[in-house]
């Protein structure tokens, strides 16, 4: 059993279309509408926000445990304004972490909203000096302790056309170097072991009709992208992601008996295809409880249900469980399957921003399993 403490924000992951005209008043409508219809579900008999106004920091420290980090500890602070009235609250957050294990892991990272959300930046830097240690690395069987340095920066902005669409742009830049650890030198060149230097460019195309980007109740949110590394653009290697992720989100009428508003159910399917990448490019397994990266092929699918049932207006029970693959060929996807299940308690820390807290115990198949402090939902 591994601690893991997660710091997220909703980049994909985790949008607006091109059907209805591009006005800012058609949307203002439309957006008011989902609002209303979403606080009539959340507000039956209670509302998710307090009287006063919250304020617009978030400080807190943080700690876990994790095979990948060991012990360490940390701190995360958020500034949450809002750019204008008619707008989701936008992030700009700082946080870090130093283990036993001598890694040190940094992030800064902005999620913007602006112009009655016509507009959206994500950004973000991510420094790391990490020791890696892998039971059985890619299935191998070969027990592997790596020292990683990584550096990335990525940055996507989407614009609203119509309705509910968004067509964007993204670039990302990553330089991550593996150093084998005793006794890898011999065979890492065998598995790959080796990081890459690599630039990336790519386009979007995102559908969102949630009432809320990080807490939502309801709606749907689709995510079409691509993105081309290239060696003319810095990069030691050119090959080509593909992503495809839909989420929808609807509302059931099982209570609590301490609360009146209804249990969401959260549904996503996922899928990464990669063309001609090298082993550090390929697709991992990212459900709950499995180790990112210790698992890996060309491609990944992942189907996965979250279940969040409210105890009162801050409080809540989830439970989930999903099912992924990894494959070269379509045909192969049902030989390497990937079951998840688990369940905990949330935290809404920041109603009116939609920030939530969860604690979490997550179950794989074999000896994957983990125990997750994170801040945000899975999807």
């Amino acid at each position: 059993m591994v601690v893991f403490l997660v710091l997220g924000w909703v980049v994909v992951n985790p949008a607006d279309a091109l059907a209805q005209p591009t006005s800012t008043a058609g949307h203002a409508s439309t957006a008011e509408a989902s609002k209303k219809i979403a606080g009539n579900l959340m507000t039956e008999n209670e509302s998710t926000s307090d009287t006063a106004p919250e304020s617009a920091w978030l400080l807190t420290p943080t700690f876990s445990v994790d095979p990948k980090l060991g012990t360490n500890g940390g701190a995360l602070v958020a500034y949450l304004p809002k750019l204008d009235p008619d707008s989701n609250q936008s992030m700009i957050a700082a946080a870090a972490t130093y283990s036993n294990t001598d890694s040190l892991v940094g992030a800064i990272f902005a999620d913007l909203y602006w112009d009655n959300d016509k507009h959206k930046l994500t950004a973000g830097l991510i420094y790391g000096d990490i020791k890696n240690s892998y039971d059985d690395f890619l299935g191998t069987g070969v027990t592997a302790k790596t020292q990683d340095q990584l550096r990335a920066g990525a940055i996507r902005y989407r614009r609203r056309f119509g309705k509910d669409w968004y067509l964007g742009a993204q670039l990302i830049r990553s330089n991550y170097t593996i150093e084998p650890g005793m006794g890898m030198d011999d065979i890492s060149e065998g598995i790959g072991l080796i990081g890459f230097d690599s630039t990336g460019i790519g386009a979007l195309a995102e559908f969102d009709s949630r009432n809320d980007p990080r807490n939502p109740i309801q709606g749907t949110y689709f995510l079409a992208e691509n993105i081309a590394y290239r060696e003319a653009l810095g990069g030691e290697d050119s090959f080509d992601i593909l992503g495809l992720d839909i989420r929808h989100y609807f509302t059931v009428g099982i209570r609590s008996s301490n609360s009146q508003a209804k249990t969401v159910i959260a549904v996503q399917w996922k899928n990464r295809w990669s063309i001609d990448a090298p082993l550090a490019g390929y697709s991992s397994i990212v459900l709950p409880g499995y180790t990112r990266g210790n698992y890996l092929n060309e491609n990944m699918s992942h189907l996965m249900a979250d279940v969040r049932l409210p105890i009162n207006k801050r409080w809540g029970f989830v439970a989930y469980g999903g099912v992924g693959c990894l494959f070269a060929e379509s045909s192969q996807c049902g030989k390497e399957f990937y079951p998840a299940i688990g369940g905990g308690v949330s935290y809404l820390v920041k109603p009116e921003a939609g920030i939530v807290a969860r604690l979490e115990v997550a179950k794989g198949k074999d000896d994957n399993s983990a125990i997750y402090l994170r801040f945000g939902h899975p999807f």
